[in-house]
């Protein structure tokens, strides 16, 4: 029996620095393992983002046939296992487009797990994986939006706005419930501490072979957040009275100048 796993996220818990070494190894992956990003299920995370915003029934149906279509056309005559990692299939990061919180996902999970049963068949191996985060994770949601967007929010405020949002495992046990039976797994970044980091569960779920593993490079840390002082200077940019495409402008300039990682971020 075919090992699906689907990765969708959440935002902010090492999504990227896993989807980037993915990418990079590959060719070595590629015997081994089918790996689906955000861009080859393009329209099906566009869906999901906008019902993360809308919750029309309409949109969260659309999705649920995208992404059936993907898997019909992509998914049915490989016996590979098969990873789906992308962290917009739970919708639209928190802050951005009016999005408060992870509620949107359960019912997209379930849509999910509806479309593997009706493609691939109802005794699919399937299994979700959510990457969650105990510690710093509203604080890098606002670097985020910072650098990226017009927050004009100081990290206080947006963490005493969004505080309830921050609860990671409870959105895990709503979409455990919106997708039961299918096996829900789950781990906070601060605990994988093995070589391989953030990967190491996802490798471990499709069960690919020891020696694969140890082959593999680590993962290596991304969108680390700036110095205080640099997002001190994005907050001024943000909250000045420039157009959107001025103040878009400013932050890439400052970024590319003056970016300095924190260390241990």
């Amino acid at each position: 029996m075919r090992r699906i796993v689907v990765h969708p996220g959440f935002h902010k818990t090492a999504t990227s620095s896993v989807q980037s070494a993915l990418t990079a190894q590959s060719e070595l992956l590629a015997p081994h393992v089918q790996l689906v990003f955000r861009d080859d299920i393009l329209s099906a995370t566009q869906l999901a983002r906008a019902y993360s915003k809308t919750r029309d029934p309409l949109t969260l149906s659309a999705f649920l046939l995208e992404f059936a279509e993907f898997l019909d056309f992509h998914v049915t005559n490989d016996p590979r296992p098969l990873l789906v990692t992308t962290e917009d299939l739970c919708g639209v990061l928190i802050g951005r487009q009016g999005v408060t919180d992870y509620s949107a996902a359960p019912a997209l999970m379930q849509a999910v797990s509806n479309a593997f049963r009706e493609v691939v068949g109802a005794d699919a191996d399937l299994r979700f994986y959510l990457s969650t985060r105990r510690h710093g994770w509203l604080d890098s949601c606002h670097w985020q939006l910072q650098r990226t967007g017009r927050m004009t929010m100081t990290a206080e405020q947006f963490e005493a706005t969004y505080a309830p949002a921050a609860d990671l495992p409870r959105q895990v046990q709503a979409i455990r419930k919106a997708v039961y039976p299918v096996p829900v797994h789950e781990a906070a970044v601060e605990d994988l501490n093995t070589r391989l980091g953030p990967l190491q569960p996802l490798l471990d779920l499709l069960d690919l072979p020891a020696d694969l593993q140890a082959k593999l490079a680590p993962p290596t840390r991304r969108n680390v957040k700036g110095t205080a002082e640099l997002r001190e200077a994005l907050h001024r940019i943000n909250s000045s009275p420039v157009d959107d495409e001025e103040a878009r402008r400013q932050r890439l300039h400052l970024l590319k100048n003056q970016w300095v990682p924190t260390p241990g971020h």
